[in-house]
């Protein structure tokens, strides 16, 4: 028996439109995997950074607990002498709140985080007021360069 002449080889076209297709969707799949770990290791390294900076203000505020039940201390100008002596990155103002303490803390991959705390003059607590990420500023690494256009007449 023999086949038609328009059925030829249409057996080969199928075996070759199915293996094109599963070639199709298997480098689909591997782009979006690719994609998706490069997500994930993304939002490690924001992890890894954010917990880092929180322990790092955990630490502070343990230490600024630790000066404020300290026993010696009468005033809360001895306070600030203290603090300033102890952590010069550290900005103290006097408010009508209170002492406000300001500080910057920076992560090793370069992320910073704000904290900011005021003490009462009844050197009761320490009120933490803000802990908050400070945006990184962005700059363009490829500039686009405006020229004035000279018209030739």
């Amino acid at each position: 028996m023999t086949k038609p002449y328009y059925r030829k080889g249409s057996t080969s076209i199928l075996v070759i439109l199915s293996f094109l297709m599963l070639i199709i969707f298997s480098v689909l799949s591997i782009s979006s995997s690719a994609a998706d770990y490069r997500l994930a290791q993304r939002n490690a390294t924001w992890t890894k950074d954010f917990y880092e900076l929180e322990g790092k203000v955990s630490h502070y505020r343990y230490e600024l607990d630790l000066l404020l039940n300290n026993g010696d201390i009468s005033n809360i100008d001895e306070i600030a002498d203290i603090i300033r002596e102890r952590d010069p990155d550290a900005l103290l103002e006097f408010t009508v709140e209170g002492m406000e303490i300001l500080r910057i803390f920076e992560s090793t991959s370069g992320r910073r985080i704000l904290f900011r705390a005021v003490l009462d003059y009844d050197m009761d607590s320490f009120k933490v007021k803000a802990i908050k990420e400070v945006p990184i500023e962005f700059d363009y690494k490829d500039e686009i360069q405006f020229e004035d256009v000279e018209v030739n007449e």
